[in-house]
């Protein structure tokens, strides 16, 4: 009896080990079919100088196979991203909700594409809004933002991949860089390497090149010597009461000095001197955030009837003959700028206006400072050159820019109505008692600059520079002295459309500075032809007071500026006598 009790006994512990053991086994093969858990989102990156190191997702996709509900394999669930949005996610390119996507955070471009906000370790986009054009969301991410090292992982609990992070080039984190955007927060700098050589201050670039000397002129004031990317030359003198003397070589630059003071302000005058003329403008001194910039002061302005007829479109449109045919810029830039062919109004007259004067000094800076330079770009006339894809100046950007000549008609129309700024209406100052004013350049209604001279930028493929006819869109907010640009139309060898960089905040003033002026150099030669020469008769040319009086051109500045070149010309060579090196480089 106790023999069968214990046999029955022990057939129930194997019956129950049995039942246990299958229980478990399904359980395990059902686990297989089942989502992974939603992935927490990847700890923001950071970023180590250029490393592009980040622990967002960067090795290849964990996972495989098709997802059930929620998951980041193959074909989206309920919540999942794989390039295309799952149910709680976002439309493709647009920006949504639950976007957890490694360390993106993506924001809209305006563009209908994301760029990345966390510290990125895949490569950065460079075209205008940053992204490969798939917006991810949910819980997990296998969309190709700019975050991601080609391929995002589902970061599983919170688990990021990193292995594969010293491959990539994002060189910076913060926002997306696409044109309506925010900049990015830490921006490549150009690789400088300073040292002293024969008591100067001497900066060279990544190939030893000479860009930068500082010291001392013969007469001890502070003389910097620049070279930029292209090979242009500029140096600048400064002494004592704020005068000023800026030289591009060959007898070309201007002479700065104070001119008068009005309304809380130091107006001073520049002579500029090119091919041998001389002509002066004024400039308002200010500051913003304790830093020194100038605006352009026009010393008169048209009646508002004139402003009216440039501003309209004209009764008939005009063909107009600027007879550039035989000028060796025009033909040097043939392939880039094409002026209209008939004008319906003074907008379009007067872009095309300003683009060949752009040209015209491009041109001419071009040639002096390197021949050998100007031959390459004549043999690049084949391909694409640095535009980008895209080299000829299209219609859309020449739009933009006669939109701009529109809206500053408009300003200059309502400030001709202003009486000038009386000697007792004090302007605003800040804690030093200087006058303190936003820079036009930041104006939010102004986003197009059109480069008046060379501006070296980094951008994501390394060093490059505009030039004068290239065209610059703002983006983003003031970042200490520096905004952030974007490249929309450049010449064969400038910076390719769709580079994206941050330039000094007086760079871009000094660019809405010489479209102001020759956008009003051109309404004088307008004025000036009115009924004549092609043009139609405007109704009233007449002129009342600018700011401040027209300042008449300094009779020594071309002596000064040759003065400047010896001394700029002796620098170079003591630096080169002493480096032991031909050229400085």
């Amino acid at each position: 009896m106790r023999l069968k009790q214990d046999s029955k006994t022990l057939l129930t512990f194997l019956s129950l080990v049995f039942f246990v053991t299958t229980l478990s086994i399904g359980m395990s093969a059902d686990d297989k079919h089942k989502p992974s858990a939603p992935s927490k989102p990847a700890p923001q990156a950071h970023q180590s100088g250029g490393s592009g190191q980040a622990h967002g997702n960067s090795g290849k996709s964990s996972s495989t196979g098709r997802p059930g509900n929620g998951t980041s394999k193959g074909r989206p669930g309920g919540n999942s991203s794989n390039g295309r949005p799952g149910g709680s996610g976002n439309s493709s390119g647009r920006p949504g909700g639950n976007n957890n996507s490694g360390s993106s955070a993506s924001r809209g471009t305006g563009a209908g594409r994301t760029g990345s906000t966390g510290g990125a370790s895949g490569k950065s986009n460079s075209g205008p809004g940053n992204s490969n054009g798939r917006s991810g969301s949910g819980n997990s991410a296998n969309n190709r933002s700019g975050n991601n090292n080609g391929r995002g992982g589902s970061a599983e609990n919170g688990r990021n991949n990193d292995r594969n992070n010293n491959s990539n080039r994002n060189d910076h984190a913060g926002k997306d860089r696409g044109p309506n955007n925010g900049r990015t927060a830490g921006r490549r700098e150009p690789v400088r390497n300073v040292h002293e050589v024969g008591g100067r201050r001497v900066a060279t670039d990544g190939r030893g090149r000479v860009r930068e000397i500082s010291g001392r002129d013969s007469r001890g004031r502070e003389l910097a010597v620049r070279h930029d990317f292209r090979g242009g030359t500029r140096f600048e003198t400064r002494g004592a009461g704020g005068r000023r003397i800026v030289g591009y070589g060959h007898g070309r630059g201007f002479t700065e000095r104070r001119f008068v003071n009005r309304g809380g302000h130091v107006y001073v005058q520049r002579t500029y001197v090119y091919g041998g003329r001389r002509y002066a403008y004024a400039y308002r001194s200010y500051y913003w955030h304790g830093n020194p910039y100038y605006g352009y002061a026009p010393a008169f302005y048209y009646h508002p009837a004139f402003y009216g007829w440039a501003y309209s479109p004209w009764a008939t449109p005009v063909v107009y003959g600027w007879g550039w045919a035989g000028n060796p810029w025009y033909g040097y830039y043939g392939y880039y700028f094409t002026p209209y062919p008939v004008y319906p109004s003074a907008s379009l007259w007067l872009t095309d206006y300003l683009l060949a004067e752009n040209l015209r000094a491009s041109y001419e800076a071009r040639a002096e400072a390197n021949s050998a330079a100007m031959q390459q770009d004549a043999n690049d006339s084949g391909n694409n050159g640095g535009g980008g894809g895209q080299v000829a100046l299209s219609p859309e950007v020449k739009q933009m820019i006669a939109d701009e000549v529109q809206r500053q008609l408009a300003l200059e129309r309502a400030a001709a109505a202003q009486p000038a700024p009386a000697a007792g209406n004090a302007p605003a100052q800040n804690a030093n008692n200087q006058p303190e004013e936003t820079p036009a350049a930041l104006d939010p209604n102004q986003r197009v600059f059109v480069a008046a001279g060379n501006v070296d930028l980094v951008g994501d493929s390394g060093e490059c520079a505009v030039t004068a006819g290239d065209v610059l869109v703002r983006s983003g907010e003031p970042n200490g002295t520096k905004i952030g640009v974007s490249v929309v139309s450049s010449k064969k060898g400038d910076c390719a459309i769709g580079t994206n960089a941050d330039v000094q905040i007086s760079d871009l003033q000094e660019m809405h500075n010489q479209f102001r002026e020759k956008m009003d150099a051109g309404l004088k030669t307008m004025a000036d032809n009115s009924g004549k020469n092609g043009l139609p008769k405007a109704p009233d040319t007449g002129t009342i007071g600018g700011e401040v009086p027209a300042p008449q051109p300094d009779p020594d500045a071309d002596g000064e500026l040759q003065n400047q070149q010896k001394d700029a010309d002796g620098a170079e060579q003591a630096v080169q006598k002493s480096a032991g090196s031909p050229g400085g480089k």
